[in-house]
């Protein structure tokens, strides 16, 4: 082990949310130290670890951030384009058209309007592309002197909205759980199931049922046949 932390080591103590964690990991997991994830078959719930920086001179504690990591659709089962609606949100998952980012183009980064529209029209409906246009217009994509688009800036803004979308989802969503029950802070667990374990036992239902562990846990699963069931 590791041993007891230094606090004077920990500089901050963060959690990333992420809506479908495994794919966002790809891209951190290397610059995290004292990894420890939470795997469920193949899906990823969550996990922790250590982001090391830079020590004062003069300094012989190693600080790091301690970070967490959520999958909020562990939470939440639903896409991001929906959270507008499900939480009543006055943001939405803004337009992407995946197709264009060929790499060509985004070597070419600033696309003529003539080049962008055809792929476009082979994604996009009609409502989609004017709202695609508003985007570039708005978040300064737009070059009209010479007709040009800049497509990786507008990638850094539509990732920048998503952001600001499952932010203000989950936060709506973890005030509804806590309007519940004060203790039900979905930042403290992993799933859904696992919070409404949770609160049914704080509700009482299990009162007079025995949890079982071990060896008579392992025979009595035995007995289920197939996948999820609801009573």
């Amino acid at each position: 082990g590791h041993g007891k932390p230094d606090e004077k080591a920990v500089v901050a103590d963060l959690v990333l949310i992420a809506h479908n964690l495994r794919y966002d990991f790809t891209f951190i997991w290397e610059k995290i130290f004292c990894l420890n994830v939470i795997d469920k078959g193949t899906r990823l719930m969550g996990g922790g670890g250590r982001i090391y920086v830079r020590t004062p001179r003069g300094q012989n504690v190693k600080r790091y951030i301690k970070v967490s990591f959520l999958d909020s659709l562990n939470m939440i089962a639903t896409k991001l384009s929906n959270f507008g609606s499900y939480f009543n949100l006055q943001i939405k998952k803004e337009i992407m058209p995946y197709n264009t980012y060929t790499h060509e183009n985004v070597k070419e980064r600033h696309i003529h309007w003539d080049k962008l529209y055809p792929y476009l029209k082979n994604e996009l409906s009609d409502d989609d592309i004017e709202e695609y246009e508003k985007n570039m217009v708005e978040w300064d994509c737009h070059h009209a002197d010479e007709n040009t688009y800049d497509i990786i800036e507008y990638s850094k803004r539509y990732c920048e909205m998503d952001c600001m979308v499952l932010r203000a989802g989950y936060t709506t969503f973890r005030e509804q759980m806590r309007s519940i029950d004060p203790h039900l802070d979905p930042i403290n667990y992993c799933s859904a199931p696992g919070l409404a374990q949770d609160y049914l036992i704080r509700q009482g239902c299990f009162e007079e049922c025995w949890a079982l562990c071990g060896i008579p846990r392992q025979f009595i699963q035995q007995c289920v046949v197939g996948g999820r069931t609801m009573c």
